[in-house]
C-alpha cells in the first residue's frame, strides 16, 4: 500500500486540531492518526514536535484583514468599513487567542522561546490601522488628533474580551451580538463629531 500523501497544510490543520482539543501536551501519535499517516511520516515533514506545536498555532498566512487595510479607507460610509474592519480583527483574534493560549500554557521561558521568531499579526494591523485613520483625516472624512491612539484604542476594545479569556484564562464578559457596533459607534462618536449648529 502506498503511503498516503499530505500536505502541510493537512498536517497542520490537524495537529492544531488536536492541540486545541488536547492541549500541548498531545501525544504526536494521536496527531499522526488524525492525519492518517504513520509517526515516522509525521517526523519526516517536521523536525520535532515543537515545529509542529509553531507551524501548527501560528497563522503562517497573511491575513486578509492586513491586506484590506493596505488599501486604505474607500469612498463607502465610514461606520460600515469600520465594522467590517472590527468584524475581521475580532474573528483573527478568536482564531489567534486560542492558539496562543496553548503555546503559553508551556510556561513563560519555553513559550518565549517559541515564540521568538512570530511577529503577533496584531502589530501589523495597529501600524496599518493606524495609516488607515491617517488617510481618513488626510481626506477630510474624519478628525483624528491621535490616529495611533485611535488604532490602539479601536483593537484594545477588540482584543481585551480574547486575551483576558485566552492569555489569561480568565472568565471576561463578551458583550452580546452588537458589541462590535458598541466599539465602532463609540469611535464615530470620537472621530466624526455632529456637526456643531449655528448660532440664529
Amino acid at each position: 500500500m502506498r503511503p498516503r500523501l499530505f500536505s502541510d497544510e493537512d498536517l497542520f490543520a490537524a495537529a492544531r486540531s488536536c492541540f486545541l482539543e488536547h492541549g500541548a501536551g498531545v501525544s504526536t501519535y494521536v496527531i499522526a492518526k488524525k492525519l492518517g499517516v504513520s509517526q515516522a511520516a509525521l517526523f519526516k515533514r517536521v523536525k520535532s514536535k515543537e515545529a509542529l506545536l509553531v507551524g501548527a498555532l501560528t497563522p503562517a498566512a497573511v491575513p486578509s484583514l492586513l491586506t484590506e487595510l493596505e488599501r486604505g479607507p474607500t469612498d463607502a460610509d465610514v461606520r460600515e468599513q469600520l465594522l467590517a474592519i472590527a468584524t475581521q480583527a475580532d474573528r483573527l483574534l478568536s482564531e489567534l487567542g486560542p492558539a496562543l493560549g496553548v503555546i503559553r500554557s508551556q510556561g513563560r521561558k519555553r513559550a518565549a522561546r517559541l515564540l521568538a521568531h512570530f511577529e503577533p499579526p496584531t502589530l501589523e494591523v495597529h501600524r496599518l490601522l493606524t495609516t488607515w485613520f491617517l488617510g481618513l483625516h488626510a481626506h477630510g472624512r474624519a478628525v483624528l488628533r491621535d490616529p495611533a491612539g485611535m488604532a490602539l484604542l479601536f483593537m484594545s476594545a477588540i482584543e481585551s474580551r480574547h486575551t483576558m479569556r485566552h492569555a489569561a484564562g480568565l472568565a471576561y464578559p463578551q458583550g452580546d451580538d452588537r458589541y462590535l457596533e458598541l466599539v465602532v459607534d463609540v469611535v464615530m462618536t470620537s472621530i466624526c463629531p455632529p456637526p456643531k449648529r449655528r448660532k440664529p
